[in-house]
């Protein structure tokens, strides 16, 4: 079985639903149907309606099974480096544009003492790259190279509540729900 932790996001306005019990009820179904098919460790996932969460679930496979572990995990930061993409494209605007390259050289990269691995790192990686592409392949490496180019890097993201590239899965999806709702702002990092 694979081994890895499947993060599920979602903004979904469900008008089918009328009750809350609903919303909770499809919410772990669909988990718990994503997490099989992946073949996932574990998933979370929150499920908004008018910018409020309507149902949450957290499930972690144990003995086999998937069971509902604890709620702690919907405050608990975790690196969110990808998933937060357009924050960091975002920040680096000023330093970066779309067609500007960066070398992913092999899908390994060792930064601080730790290996960041691209998807694809057992096919040999990506080699050179535009920015444009570390976007659509989801590159961890081509992203942190990215950010590396820019000055003030850390204080850009603040701005935006994140720290460190840190985030809760609370705090990602309602940034996410800003942009869905249209916060201009989010584009105060431009002035």
């Amino acid at each position: 079985m694979k081994h890895f932790t499947l993060i599920i996001l979602s903004i979904f306005l469900l008008s089918s639903c009328q009750q809350e019990n609903d919303f909770q009820s499809l919410s772990k179904s669909s988990l718990y149907k994503e997490l099989i098919e992946t073949k996932a460790d574990s998933g979370l996932l929150i499920l908004l309606k008018d910018s409020k969460a309507v149902a949450k679930v957290n499930l972690i496979l144990e003995d086999s099974l998937y069971k509902e572990s604890n709620e702690q995990v919907f405050q608990t930061k975790r690196d969110m480096r990808t998933l937060l993409s357009p924050a960091y494209l975002m920040a680096i605007s000023d330093c970066v544009s779309l067609t500007d390259t960066v070398d992913v050289g092999n899908g390994i990269y060792i930064k601080d003492e730790v290996q960041i691995e691209d998807h694809n790192a057992n096919r040999g990686g990506y080699g050179v790259i535009s920015a444009e592409q570390v976007i659509a392949f989801d590159s961890k490496i081509g992203m942190i190279k990215l950010l590396e180019r820019c000055e003030n890097i850390e204080e850009k993201i603040s701005l935006l509540g994140f720290q460190n590239f840190q985030a809760t899965p609370e705090k990602t999806l309602a940034y996410f729900d800003r942009i869905a709702n249209e916060d201009f702002s989010l584009y105060l990092l431009r002035k």
